[in-house]
């Protein structure tokens, strides 16, 4: 959890600057920002896939250790390429490395929580690590704020200074913990061809294509939220940061919380009131009007943020043996994020044309995406072990 959290606030100290950096700095057009952030999304989704493959194959160590590395020397990188202005493909290149060292890490560490906890402590494991990780992003834009004057090359060093502390925890203090190679077992599999099986595996394609969408429809809090407030309901910078504040300290007041209420409850079940939440946050900013309103939609959708986002890990581990958990938790990341980096692009051109429109039309074809997510997510077949027992 520490390590999640100084992960978290390093990467919001700097990263959500890079579009402002390359608008401002640069003068690159905002559309050329917005392929260059999607396709690195993209990548980041790519590594997760791969990543947790090849953690199955090598172990969780290696892969959080070179992961956390590169990632380092990449941010660090991208700090000198700002400092110096080296040229905009220098940086993008600089980037899509870092993206698929990211995706890998994040698919081993899942992978690694999942190997300490049991079926019945996975969803309050990573309930804790989003708390944290909530922590972290309350911490770094504040640092940032602070330290931005001094040029987005500062944001950047600091960050790499952060991860760096982050790589000396990761060498020194976590040890493998996939359970096959600790029984000194030899792992044989092909990484491109065990990818493929675990997408055609009966276990899992509904609940891929349930975090496809519900991947879809969290990636509409961020731009294309932010877009709708200021374009259509003429929300100030100051008040949908207001938005943001409050939808990460639900999380980091209530995650536990939430998760511990919903204990007894199965976790397609879980998934399911989920997105039903997502359902009527987002179809209540058709008719939102201003702050008050769009807080009410916020909170309403952050109850279904803090009840899918850990129970989403939490299925995946529980479906999966345990020497496919690193395939299984990187092709559930892999479908979230190829949803998650589809939302700007869809939402950017259904605002275009429906925002204008009252009531907005386009966030109730939003609900019914979280509505199908609901409805495939209760049809995902598990066994009486993986619902959560009393405590």
């Amino acid at each position: 959890m520490i390590l999640q959290f100084f992960m978290s606030g390093g990467y919001a100290l700097s990263f959500p600057y890079l579009a402002i950096y390359l608008k401002k700095e640069r003068h690159i057009p905002f559309w050329i920002v917005g392929i260059f952030l999607t396709t690195s999304l993209f990548l980041a989704a790519a590594g997760r896939l791969f990543g947790g493959s090849l953690s199955d194959k090598l172990g969780r160590r290696p892969l959080l250790t070179w992961g956390i590395l590169a990632r380092t020397l990449c941010v660090f990188s991208i700090g000198m390429a700002i400092a110096y202005r080296a040229a905009f493909p220098v940086i993008i290149l600089i980037d899509f490395i870092g993206a698929l060292a990211a995706g890998g890490f994040n698919s081993s560490l899942m992978a690694w929580v999942s190997d300490h906890f049991d079926e019945s402590l996975r969803v309050k494991a990573y309930s804790a690590m989003r708390t944290t990780a909530n922590l972290g992003w309350a911490v770094g834009p504040a640092i940032a704020g602070l330290a931005v004057g001094k040029g987005y090359a500062v944001l950047f060093l600091g960050t790499a200074v952060v991860y760096l502390f982050c790589s000396i925890g990761v060498l020194f203090f976590i040890e493998e913990s996939h359970p096959l190679i600790l029984k000194g077992e030899k792992i044989e599999h092909r990484v491109f061809s065990s990818t493929l099986s675990i997408l055609r595996h009966k276990k899992f394609p509904l609940f891929f294509f349930g975090t496809f969408l519900i991947g879809t429809v969290m990636g509409h809090l961020i731009v294309p939220l932010s877009l709708y407030a200021t374009e259509a309901l003429n929300l100030s910078p100051k008040e949908i940061g207001l938005l943001f504040s409050l939808n990460g300290g639900m999380v980091v007041c209530f995650q536990v919380w939430l998760i511990h209420v919903l204990r007894n409850r199965r976790l397609p079940h879980i998934l399911a009131w989920g997105s039903l939440a997502y359902a009527l946050g987002y179809a209540s900013l058709a008719w939102a009007s201003g702050l008050k309103s769009l807080e009410m939609a916020v909170a309403v959708i952050t109850l279904g943020e803090m009840a899918i986002a850990p129970a989403l890990s939490a299925l995946a581990s529980n479906l999966s043996a345990p020497n496919e958990r690193g395939r299984a938790l990187g092709a559930t990341g892999f479908f979230h994020q190829m949803g998650y980096a589809l939302s700007p692009l869809i939402g950017g051109l259904g605002l275009q044309f429906f925002s204008k429109m009252r009531p907005c039309p386009y966030w109730f074809f939003i609900g019914a995406l979280a509505l199908l997510a609901a409805w495939v997510f209760a049809r995902v077949k598990d066994s009486p072990l993986h619902a959560l027992p009393h405590q």
